[in-house]
């Protein structure tokens, strides 16, 4: 019995049918050095170049994109307060939005006034007034994290794990802590 060749990064697997490079999943910070290391050119990544323009959204704020949401806060047609204030309708009112969704980040009401603001000054960031929610097993400050355990209590984080404080200085705004199964 013959094992298949194991796939390399010098040397991908042609039969695989992805054209994909695992490297562009990488940290930013090291991608540099491993295509150093491997004799490669860094691609550029696909959403370098891109450019929001101001539109209307072609469906519910709820169900749009990221991009879709970010031209329609640039364009004023939406404001990061009100599409907050939508989602957590949305969640209360859906069965399985109240069993997805444990709680609501306390001060997400304060950061999406604060985006509102940012938005009408000139000044938004990359990812201004855009909400996520936050699995129950990463710490949101001033959020209770139960890490899906009894046992914990209601543990309540006192400082933002290292992806939730990147994505609030990018804008982005915790709004839900949600299950863990």
């Amino acid at each position: 019995m013959t094992r298949p060749r194991a796939a390399t990064l010098n040397d991908p697997r042609p039969d695989a049918g992805i054209d994909f490079d695992p490297m562009t999943l990488v940290d930013p910070g090291r991608v540099d050095r491993v295509y150093r290391a491997i004799g490669k050119e860094r691609p550029e990544p696909a959403f370098a170049d891109m450019r929001l323009e101001h539109g209307s959204l072609q469906r519910p704020p709820r169900q749009a994109g990221v991009s879709e949401l970010l031209s329609a806060f640039a364009g004023r047609e939406l404001r990061p307060s009100d599409l907050l204030a939508e989602l957590k309708s949305a969640i209360a009112q859906s069965r399985s939005g109240g069993e997805a969704v444990l709680r609501f980040v306390p001060d997400a009401e304060a950061a999406a006034l604060e985006s509102d603001r940012r938005y009408a000054e000139g000044k938004a960031r990359p990812l201004e007034g855009i909400p996520f929610g936050v699995k129950d097993i990463i710490d949101v400050a001033g959020a209770v994290v139960t890490s899906g355990s009894h046992f914990t209590g209601d543990r309540v984080a006192t400082s933002d794990a290292a992806v939730v404080s990147a994505l609030r200085a990018a804008g982005a705004i915790p709004f839900a802590m949600t299950a863990t199964r």
